[in-house]
């Protein structure tokens, strides 16, 4: 069993394909998306529908699609409505509108109920999977991180941070991680790099 991991899709539908073609992972492969589904590319809705149908599959929410329900949730606000479409909600939007009211309601329902973040275990090693990044709080290096251990972290994150942080994140060590080298990693998506260091 393998797991995968991608965010920020941006409505490339033919780009998420030809990735799941690429990877063709099998029906006892784990797959995780960190948000961002929506806005930008051409076709948002039908990353969502990809997405939504994947066998195996845990979406989480990202910054855009936050946007998105703010949008839906307030009609009548101007401001919201700005930053979406500044932020390339448009292509979302009108995808959206294409869809019957029952259809649209339900994807709408469907985003508005996705966690903001998840903790997995591959191998020996354990992750924390967000949409932008974390703060490391109070919470330090310890021997043993527990399942509740990182439940209470997940679950003491402020949920802008969650979805929009990004140098108070990638600019910091977490402080999860002990002497041994041990602890959770985080993955998140988000802020672009044009090339990742390991």
């Amino acid at each position: 069993m393998a797991t995968y991991v991608f965010s920020d899709v941006h409505g490339h539908h033919l780009t998420l394909d030809r990735l799941l073609e690429r990877v063709s992972p099998s029906d006892e492969d784990q797959i995780w998306v960190l948000g961002d589904m929506v806005d930008r590319g051409p076709d948002p809705v039908s990353v969502m529908r990809t997405c939504r149908n994947l066998t195996n599959a845990h979406i989480l929410m990202g910054n855009h699609e936050a946007m998105m329900l703010d949008a839906f949730k307030h009609p009548r606000n101007p401001g919201i409505r700005f930053q979406w479409d500044m932020n390339g909600g448009a292509t979302t939007a009108s995808g959206l509108a294409k869809l019957s009211d029952s259809e649209c309601l339900d994807y709408v329902d469907w985003v508005d109920n996705l966690p903001l973040g998840a903790h997995i275990t591959v191998g020996d090693q354990r992750y924390i999977l967000v949409h932008a990044g974390l703060r490391p709080l109070n919470f330090s290096a310890r021997s043993r991180w527990t399942n509740t251990t990182l439940d209470a972290l997940l679950r003491y994150q402020n949920p802008e941070d969650v979805l929009w942080i990004r140098d108070e994140f990638w600019g910091q060590p977490t402080g999860f991680i002990n002497e041994r080298g041990e602890g959770p990693v985080v993955i998140a998506g988000h802020t672009p790099v044009p090339y990742v260091e390991i």
